[in-house]
């Protein structure tokens, strides 16, 4: 039986996140999709550690139209980001450190989603707290009650996608249709 078709769409997934599975698995998909037999389009779709490795293999995975899942992303050519930085040496006198995540950018999100929360519904804040209307910088926020008890779970998720135009594409499941 044919592993790869061209009626639906093929999307190869890794059976493992490690930087040494993506640093083998990408060339040969490369290779398979510069072949000269005619192979049926083809993504890639990871896991939220890629995002540490991503500098060192992104000129690959643009080309192999490559996606991976993550709670929290974000990219410095994302204007906001880009101002976030500038804001945070102009305070700090040093950039964010080159980490993941950011926990400069993840303490302004959750410190400013919350507060705001607080501020514009008061006590009615834990039962509104998706009613918040907030672009955070890194971070999403989508709470879920935990089986009925008090505790709640943030279940936000986003899709990262290196798009073959060479475009970084930060996906949010909640505001997409077409998934």
């Amino acid at each position: 039986k044919e592993v790869m078709s061209n009626e639906r769409e093929n999307v190869f997934i890794p059976l493992s996140s490690s930087a040494s599975t993506l640093a083998s698995l990408v060339p040969s998909l490369i290779l398979l999709k510069n072949d000269t037999i005619n192979i049926p389009e083809f993504k890639l779709f990871g896991y939220p550690e890629w995002q540490k490795h991503a500098p060192m293999a992104k000129d690959q995975l643009y080309l192999i139209d490559t996606y991976f899942y993550t709670n929290l992303y974000t990219h410095f050519s994302f204007k906001e980001s880009m101002e976030f930085q500038d804001e945070f040496i102009r305070w700090y006198n040093r950039p964010l450190n080159e980490i993941i995540p950011r926990y400069g950018m993840m303490g302004y999100d959750i410190g400013y989603y919350f507060l705001y929360a607080i501020n514009e519904f008061g006590n009615e804040f834990p039962d509104r707290i998706n009613d918040i209307e907030f672009s955070p910088l890194q971070s999403g926020f989508k709470f879920e009650r935990l089986d009925g008890r008090g505790a709640m779970m943030n279940k936000k998720l986003f899709f990262i996608h290196y798009t073959r135009e060479y475009n970084i594409e930060k996906i949010d499941l909640d505001k997409c249709e077409e998934f």
